[in-house]
């Protein structure tokens, strides 16, 4: 008897059989996919899972440190940065952590890796969401009455939200009465809707008080109807209801407020892009903006780059220095400094680089990709390595505003201009020593 080859009961399947047999089954997990190349220092979604209260930031939990220590919970970081040093190593690691989403909840997450069988380069592994299965294990024993119940012992203002989902859940009497509307109108906004007359960073701090100290006091502005806005002294708790997590608010002094039209007369549209002078003598020139400026004037056609960016680097310092020209490049500071850890120049280094091509800067976990070029727009960028006496001393950085924009191919053609460049930077250099 004979087995078939392609099945799940016999023998395993092909490598691409079974990547495409198992696609469709990894998105109907509550768990988000992923490879790293170690050595493009790029990640790719495997699948299209978003954690909630992530969403398309999901991946930046790997990519972007920055974002890493901002949403993760200070105590579980170390743990974080101890399983990224692994994966970066190719090892097998996990780690359980908390962190704060972008709607206010607070998440658990379960991150693991493995080195991928296929490929000597990469990593594979998951993020999961594992919130549910905590708050179950660790909800306190809770009394008979249900929380839409308990609403109604109160005399003064009083209702409940889900924390995750930020929907309504109960109301009592005094709250239908003080704001003058029926159960079901009470109950059909969100949170956010409701507490929308609030700045950003008042809504945060009562977020972050609520995680940490399940509590917060204060008075902020409800609105259950347009025209009219509500000034209260509110407490707000964070409770747990038959293991989901709920936000009491209990409400004293309602008094109403005039709404009024957000102030919009502050805004400025963004002025068109400079246009460019004509071709000069790139050599000749000793300033480094119109070294800059004249390259990607005279770049092969079809002009592929929108930026440029020299990188004058000094590993031995530790830092490297970026002067930066062309449309979305302005807000550069001329000669910033940031650190050789976690730069184009190291990675070139580490792994033995001729050149180096991004085609999508979102999906990279090199901390200057977040820092520097995500920010500033770049999508994709091509970057050329110049040594002196061996030593890695100027980087060229072709930006683009667009992802995939550079190619093996397309990029032999800048070769044309280095010669040019690296003699304006000679003089450029002089100049600087010179004073």
């Amino acid at each position: 008897m004979t087995q078939d080859h392609n099945s799940i009961d016999g023998a395993p399947l092909m490598a691409e059989k079974a990547e495409e047999f198992i696609y469709p089954y990894l998105n109907t997990t509550s768990a988000l996919y992923w490879q790293i190349n170690i050595v493009k220092n790029k990640l790719r979604r495997v699948n299209d899972y978003r954690i909630p209260g992530l969403g398309n930031n999901t991946c930046q939990l790997l990519q972007n440190m920055h974002y890493s220590r901002t949403v993760i919970l200070e105590k579980d970081l170390p743990r974080f940065e101890a399983f990224m040093k692994e994966i970066k190593k190719r090892k097998a690691a996990s780690v359980l952590i908390r962190v704060k989403a972008d709607d206010g909840t607070m998440r658990w997450l379960k991150i693991a890796g493995w080195p991928d069988p296929r490929k000597s380069s990469c990593c594979f592994g998951f993020i999961s969401d594992e919130t549910h299965l905590v708050n179950d294990f660790l909800a306190a024993d809770r009394d008979e009455s249900t929380i839409q119940q308990k609403v109604h012992f109160f005399d003064n203002p009083v209702f409940v939200a889900n924390f995750s989902d930020r929907k309504i859940v109960a109301a009592n009497k005094a709250l239908l009465s003080t704001f003058g509307v029926e159960e079901q109108e009470a109950l059909a906004p969100g949170l956010d809707e409701i507490l929308a007359g609030n700045a950003g960073p008042c809504l945060q701090n009562i977020y972050e008080s609520l995680i940490f100290d399940r509590s917060w006091n204060g008075t902020i502005m409800l609105q259950w109807r347009e025209e009219t806005s509500f000034s209260a002294t509110v407490s707000i708790r964070a409770v747990s209801d038959l293991g989901h997590n709920m936000l009491w608010f209990s409400l004293h002094h309602v008094t109403a407020q005039a709404h009024e039209p957000a102030d919009r007369s502050g805004e400025v549209l963004a002025s068109p892009p400079n246009t460019t002078s004509h071709m000069t003598a790139i050599g000749e020139s000793d300033d480094i903006a119109e070294i800059l400026s004249l390259l990607l004037e005279n770049q092969p056609q079809p002009a592929l780059a929108d930026g440029l960016i020299y990188s004058d680097v000094d590993a031995a310092s530790n830092r490297v220095r970026v002067y930066g020209e062309g449309p979305g490049l302005g807000a550069l500071e001329s000669g910033f400094s940031h650190p050789y850890e976690g730069s184009i120049a190291e990675n070139i280094l580490d792994f033995r680089l001729d050149h180096l091509l991004l085609t999508e800067t979102t999906e990279s976990i090199k901390p200057i990709d977040w820092a520097l070029f995500i920010p500033m727009g770049v999508h994709s960028y091509f970057a050329m390595p110049f040594y002196e006496e061996g030593t890695l001393t100027t980087i060229l950085i072709f930006c683009s505003s667009s992802p995939d924009t550079f190619t093996e191919e397309n990029v032999k053609a800048y070769s044309a201009l280095y010669p040019a460049f690296l003699k304006g930077l000679g003089r450029w250099k002089a100049r600087q020593k010179q004073g």
